[in-house]
C-alpha cells in the first residue's frame, strides 16, 4: 500500500482514485471511505475489510490511547464501500446507511465531478426512494443492457481477492463470485506449483465460509440462483495438500494424484450445477451474460418477469417492460405513459383474444442475431398474455423492417412511401402462404395492422405476429452442443431445409442482393 496523502481535506491511503498502467489502463478497483475520520483507503483488489484493517492501523499512530480493536469495531459502523469502474466511482448503497452514503458523495464531490459518482442501490426501495425525492434517479447505476456497456464492465469488474486468482466483483453486495474456468486454472498448479494451488484453494475455502460488514458472502460461485455447491471436498484438498508439501511426507506424488482425483470430483460437481453454458466465461453466449448480470447486480432471475413468462435465457435483462393496460372487469385502464404504439398493439389483442386476464409488453433492447441491422426502421415486442387459470401465451411481435418511416428517411414522397409499403406487406404474405402451400416447417404468423398519425395524414403500420417458440438462434448456439452426438447431422439438416426455403421463395438480402 502507497503512504497516504491529503487531497482537499481528505486523507487518502493508497493511490490515487484513477491512476493508471503504462497501457493507460485503470488499476485500482476498490476503495473505501469513512466520512466522519474525512478519511479513505485505495487499492487495486482485496476485500473491504482488509482496508479497514489499514485504516484501523493508520488511526492507532495518531490516536494511541485507542486500541485497533476498538477502531476497527468504530469504522465498520462508518465504512462506506466503494468501487471504481473506469473513471467513474461508485457507492454502494445499504438501507441503514443511505445518511453515511449521502455524506460520502458530498466528500467525493470535493475530488471528482457529480456526474463521475454514481450509488447502487437498483434492488432496494428506500434507495430508489431516496435519490427519487432528492431528483436524482439518474444517478443509480443500472444494470448495462447494451452489448458494449456488459463488456465493459466484465472488463472491470475481474479483481483478485489475494492471490492469482480473479473473481467477478458485485459492487452492490461486495460478493466475489467465481467462475468454472477460473477455477479450473488451479487445476494444473497442484503438480507445477502447489504453494500458489493451495494459496488459491484456501483462499476460496475461508472466503465462502465469511460474511462481509453487510452480511453478504465474501465469496459466491457462479451457478444458477437456485443450485448451492458443499465445498467439502475442498477442505479435504487442503488437507492432502498440506501433508504432500510436509517435509516429513516420503512419497508426495502419492498424495498429489489423490488431491487431483478429489479435485476433478469437485470441478465435476460445480460443472453440473453450473450447467454446459457457464463452464466457459463466453460474454456472447446468452445464458452465461444473463446469469453474471444476475449475480453482479444482486438479482434472482428466478423472479425476472423473463424467466417467470418462460422465455429463453437470450431474452433475460434483454427486454425493456413498457407502461401498458390493467384489466379490470373486462376493461381496459391504460396507464398514463403508455405510447400510442404499444395501446394500439394492446388495443388489437383485445378486439381478437377477449378471455386474457392480464397483458404485459416488452421491447427487445439488441438483436438476438449478429446479421447487420442498418437502416431498418423495425421494433420488435414481446407480448404476454395471462389467463384466469394461469395459462400463458407468450407473442412474438415484430414490425416490417422495410415500412413508411424507412422510405421517408430515403427521400421518397409520402404517397410513394405508403405505396412501396403495402406492396412490400404483400409480398411477405404471399411468401408465408407460398411457404405453407409447400409444406415447409414454418411458424403459424398473423398480421397486426395499426394506423398513427403522420403529420396530417394517417399511415399504416404493418406486425407480423407469431407464437414465442423456444430454442437457441443458431449463432449463439453453445459450443458444448457440437460435441453431442448427431447433433451437427441434425443441425446440418436443419440449416439446409431453411436454406432451401429461402432459395425456392427467392428470399434475398435487399443490401448485397446475395441470396438469404
Amino acid at each position: 500500500m502507497d503512504p497516504y496523502h491529503y487531497s482537499k481535506g481528505i486523507t487518502i491511503i493508497g493511490d490515487d482514485f484513477f491512476e493508471t498502467d503504462k497501457n493507460g489502463h485503470f488499476i485500482n478497483r476498490v476503495a473505501i471511505l469513512f466520512p466522519g475520520y474525512c478519511l479513505m483507503v485505495v487499492s487495486r483488489g482485496g476485500i473491504h475489510a482488509t482496508q479497514i484493517i489499514t485504516a484501523a492501523t493508520y488511526l492507532s499512530k495518531s490516536h494511541p490511547e485507542l486500541k485497533e480493536a476498538d477502531l476497527f469495531a468504530a469504522l465498520c459502523a462508518e465504512a462506506v464501500s466503494l468501487n471504481l469502474n473506469g473513471n467513474t466511482i461508485i457507492i454502494r448503497m445499504e438501507s441503514a446507511k443511505i445518511r453515511l452514503a449521502l455524506a460520502a458523495d458530498e466528500l467525493l464531490q470535493r475530488l471528482v465531478p457529480k456526474r463521475r459518482i454514481q450509488f447502487t442501490g437498483l434492488h432496494l426501495l428506500e434507495v430508489r426512494n431516496s435519490l427519487r425525492l432528492r431528483g436524482e434517479n439518474w444517478r443509480i447505476a443500472p444494470a448495462p443492457v447494451e452489448e458494449k456497456d456488459f463488456s465493459n464492465i466484465i472488463r472491470h469488474c475481474r479483481i483478485p481477492i489475494g492471490t492469482g486468482t480473479k473473481y467477478l466483483y458485485n459492487k452492490h453486495t461486495g460478493e466475489h463470485v467465481l467462475t468454472y474456468a477460473e477455477f479450473l486454472k488451479i487445476r494444473p498448479l497442484l503438480r507445477n506449483n502447489i504453494t500458489e494451488a493451495s494459496a488459491r484453494l484456501k483462499e476460496i475455502v475461508c472466503f465462502n465460509g465469511m460474511l462481509n460488514n453487510e452480511g453478504y458472502p465474501e465469496l459466491v460461485f457462479l451457478t444458477p440462483s437456485h443450485q448451492k455447491i458443499e465445498i467439502r471436498i475442498l477442505d479435504e484438498v487442503l488437507s492432502l495438500l498440506k501433508t504432500a508439501i510436509s517435509p516429513e511426507t516420503l512419497n508426495p506424488g502419492e498424495s498429489i494424484d489423490k488431491v487431483e482425483i478429489l479435485f476433478d470430483e469437485f470441478s465435476r460437481l460445480f460443472a453440473s450445477l453450473a450447467g454446459p453454458e457457464l463452464t466457459i466465461d463466453n460474454p456472447g453466449n446468452g445464458r452465461w451474460r444473463a446469469i453474471s448480470l444476475c449475480r453482479l447486480y444482486n438479482i434472482d432471475e428466478q423472479t425476472m418477469a423473463e424467466w417467470a413468462f418462460g422465455l429463453g435465457p437470450e431474452f433475460y435483462l434483454n427486454i425493456r417492460w413498457l407502461p401498458g393496460a390493467r384489466v379490470s372487469e373486462q376493461d381496459l385502464v391504460f396507464d398514463p405513459d403508455v405510447s400510442p404504439r404499444v395501446k394500439s398493439l394492446i388495443n388489437y389483442y383485445r378486439r381478437f383474444r377477449t378471455d386474457f386476464s392480464s397483458i404485459n409488453v416488452g421491447c427487445i433492447t439488441h438483436p438476438l442475431t449478429e446479421r447487420d441491422h442498418t437502416g431498418e426502421e423495425r421494433e420488435v415486442y414481446i407480448v404476454s398474455l395471462g389467463f384466469p387459470d394461469g395459462r400463458k401465451d407468450i407473442r412474438h411481435v415484430r414490425m416490417s423492417k422495410w415500412d413508411i418511416t424507412h422510405r421517408l428517411k430515403k427521400g421518397l414522397p409520402l404517397e410513394q412511401a405508403i405505396s412501396e409499403t403495402r406492396g412490400y406487406r404483400d409480398y411477405i404474405i404471399d411468401r408465408l402462404t407460398a411457404a405453407r402451400a409447400l409444406g415447409l416447417p414454418i411458424p403459424v404468423f398473423q398480421e397486426i395492422h395499426i394506423e398513427e398519425d403522420y403529420g396530417k395524414a394517417s399511415i399504416p403500420v404493418y406486425y407480423f405476429e407469431r407464437e414465442y417458440t423456444p430454442g437457441i438462434v443458431t449463432c449463439r448456439i453453445p459450443d458444448n452442443f457440437y460435441s453431442k452426438n448427431d447433433f451437427l447431422t441434425r443441425l446440418a439438416w436443419f440449416l439446409g431445409t431453411s436454406a432451401a426455403a429461402s432459395l425456392v421463395l427467392g428470399r434475398k438480402d435487399p443490401r448485397s442482393l446475395r441470396d438469404n
